[in-house]
């Protein structure tokens, strides 16, 4: 696996079943971990609404981990946090962080952004001294001034593009990675149908195309990252 090989971590699924709109079952989740193009570093990051309590959220992830056959993957714990005006000073936040790193995957709302809810964002690194991450970049992109991505990544936000997005239109996705905005990439994968994991696919195509030099920002993230996480 050409992912394996450079060191990439899927930064962005929803493999776990039951427990979003994610996989349906346990038998579906160990399809998507067994599929060819599902990277051999994969971190589970479920939807947090707020609907429930933390503690609710997080008793709930390990049961629907523990439902699942074992795996030879990598795996570990995360959650996509959807936004909420107090983010940027909610300690419970660091309930959500990546594998016990200080990483934290973050959904915005899917519109223009108020300088709040930019302000907001970065004060997740500021005020908690927290990394976060914005999930599928590529999905906010239509609704932003320009130049929006670029103040968020100098100011403290990774940013996490998905395999879709170069499977799809790989001339603009190139041109975000090239510009060293993309820190990580993830599968998002949710089923095995219309949203099937495709981690490799990804990256065989960006490496074939361009060559694995341009991964190398993304590849020396996912490094530090294997080594730190705390793999189940």
């Amino acid at each position: 696996m050409i992912s394996t090989d450079l060191g990439l971590v899927d930064l962005h699924s929803h493999f776990l079943p039951g427990i979003d709109d994610g996989s349906k079952s346990a038998d579906m989740s160990s399809e998507m971990l067994n599929h060819p193009s599902c990277a051999s570093y994969v971190v589970a990051t479920p939807h947090f609404y707020g609907d429930i309590s933390v503690e609710a959220f997080l008793k709930k992830r390990r049961e629907a981990f523990e439902s699942i056959e074992k795996t030879d993957k990598k795996v570990t714990f995360g959650a996509e946090v959807y936004y909420y005006p107090t983010i940027g000073r909610s300690e419970s936040l660091r309930e959500f962080c990546i594998g016990g790193t200080t990483l934290v995957l973050i959904e915005m709302p899917f519109d223009r952004w108020s300088t709040n809810e930019i302000d907001s964002l970065i004060s997740i690194h500021d005020n908690l001294s927290l990394s976060p991450v914005l999930a599928h970049v590529e999905r906010y992109t239509r609704y932003q001034k320009k130049g929006t991505i670029e103040y968020l990544a100098e100011n403290g936000v990774r940013i996490q593009a998905n395999a879709e997005y170069f499977i799809e239109d790989f001339k603009e996705a190139y041109k975000m990675l090239s510009s060293g905005l993309i820190s990580f990439l993830g599968s998002d994968m949710h089923n095995t149908g219309s949203r099937k994991p495709n981690f490799d696919e990804a990256v065989s195509l960006i490496v074939e195309i361009k060559g694995s030099s341009c991964l190398e920002i993304v590849s020396f993230n996912c490094r530090q990252l294997i080594s730190n996480i705390k793999w189940e």
